[in-house]
């Protein structure tokens, strides 16, 4: 991995839970996905980073899919499913907060094999408290990402 300073961000323009500010970013490829993170760290190394938002694209073999489009996060006819995940955690080791729907879309510039931008348009459940309907925050934002980089935010 090479480190990068200018090339990734994720901001929110939208965020009715209040997560916590990032400082961190990185983006990992591996034989299974290819992943994007905003974390809590001091550094790449840091054994104590916490995950604040975290997308993955899984790929299909060992190669990654066309995503110069948007995908719904639920099943829907209005866009094809989002082949990957969109986690939300706060900073915590484990969470009950699930993203359940919303939008995901990635710009024409986008190379998977390099590159992905786009945005979200999220609204994550949060199971984590304990009531009979949990409560339902909007997350939005934009994204920028280059493979196999890290850096501060």
């Amino acid at each position: 991995m090479n480190p990068s300073k200018l090339s990734n961000y994720l901001t929110l323009s939208i965020d009715e839970y209040g997560l916590a500010t990032h400082n961190f970013y990185s983006s990992t490829n591996n034989a299974e996905f290819w992943s994007i993170q905003a974390s809590i760290a001091k550094d790449i190394h840091d054994i104590n980073a916490l995950t604040v938002i975290r997308i993955d694209i899984k790929k299909i073999g060992n190669s990654m899919r066309s995503l110069n489009k948007t995908f719904s996060i639920e099943e829907s006819p209005v866009a094809e499913k989002f082949p990957g995940e969109v986690l939300i955690f706060n900073g915590q080791k484990s969470t009950g907060k699930r993203v359940e729907s919303g939008t995901i879309t990635f710009t024409p510039t986008s190379d998977a094999a390099t590159q992905v931008q786009g945005t979200f348009d999220v609204v994550m459940t949060d199971y984590d408290v304990s009531q009979v309907n949990p409560p339902h925050y909007r997350i939005k934002g934009d994204f920028s990402f280059q493979i196999n980089t890290y850096g501060p935010a």
